[in-house]
């Protein structure tokens, strides 16, 4: 009976030893949660987080602190969290003149249309998301509201050959429309 109880007392003390297990140590990539801002200032949030200490991180949470934000104008509340269980917290303000429409090559494979806002391209430079922009405002039903934002996000590896993604165009009135695209050119 003793010898059960001193072999029961050193199963406690070695597991008492045993070092913590750092459970912040992000897989893949950092949560981002942005609601209420334009995808404009969702990323500059991402960039100032990542930039501003080595440390991974691990979530953001961007908030629109004096609704409505539109890529005009707006302020917003950030938090993010580090792998290391660090957590930063800041407020961020934007005040910008409407940005004139993009010129389209009128020889171009494209209609010519203006587009309303700049478009905030994710892994699809140039052309490829001017043409991915264009064709998400052209195919726009009549009446839609006002465009707020036009965000292109390559969802797989985008080369000049083969790409896949995104488009969300977010109207002033707050709702949004997404449509997927993709393209593969012969011989690639």
């Amino acid at each position: 009976m003793r010898r059960g109880i001193a072999i029961a007392l050193l199963v406690l003390v070695a597991a008492a030893c045993e070092p913590a297990v750092e459970t912040l140590v992000p897989v893949g990539e950092a949560r981002i949660d942005c609601q209420g801002v334009p995808p404009q200032q969702c990323q500059q949030a991402v960039n100032d987080a990542r930039s501003s200490t080595p440390v991974p991180l691990v979530e953001l949470i961007v908030r629109c602190s004096a609704p409505p934000c539109t890529f005009q104008q707006g302020e917003s509340q950030v938090q993010a969290r580090y792998a290391d269980g660090s957590t930063s917290t800041w407020g961020s303000g934007w005040s910008a003149a409407v940005p004139a429409p993009l010129p389209v090559d009128p020889a171009g494979p494209l209609p010519a249309v203006p587009l309303p806002v700049q478009p905030v391209c994710l892994g699809l430079p140039g052309q490829g998301c001017l043409e991915q922009a264009l064709s998400a405002i052209t195919s726009l039903p009549p009446g839609s509201p006002a465009v707020q934002s036009i965000t292109v996000r390559c969802t797989a590896v985008c080369t000049p050959t083969k790409g896949e993604g995104e488009t969300v165009v977010l109207f002033v009135d707050g709702t949004s429309m997404e449509s997927g695209w993709g393209y593969e050119t012969m011989g690639g």
